[in-house]
């Protein structure tokens, strides 16, 4: 039988992190994304939604992978920004 609940957004906001890594499902086994597949999985995302060039989504998906191998689950939208002004000011 189902049972639904009522949610409202505005009183328990819901947590999305962009940033956790999804998980495939081999057998009956588990299998984390790594980096890399995360930050592709985002930067297709960004290039989806804001058609980003090549340059600005490989400095994205740099930016996202770096800063999951440093920060792994603290990784958030402002440290993405520190990760891209960081490639900004080495030239990148």
């Amino acid at each position: 039988m189902l049972c639904p609940e009522q949610h409202y957004i505005r009183l328990t906001p819901v947590s999305i992190n962009p940033f956790r890594k999804q998980c495939d499902i081999i057998g009956n086994n588990q299998v984390p994304e790594n980096p890399a597949a995360t930050a592709l999985r985002i930067a297709n995302v960004f290039d989806q939604v804001y058609n980003i060039g090549d340059q600005q989504k490989s400095a994205l998906y740099t930016a996202v992978r770096d800063g999951i191998e440093i920060f792994s689950q603290d990784m958030s939208l402002t440290k993405l920004v520190e990760q891209l002004r960081a490639i900004a000011e080495a030239g990148g």
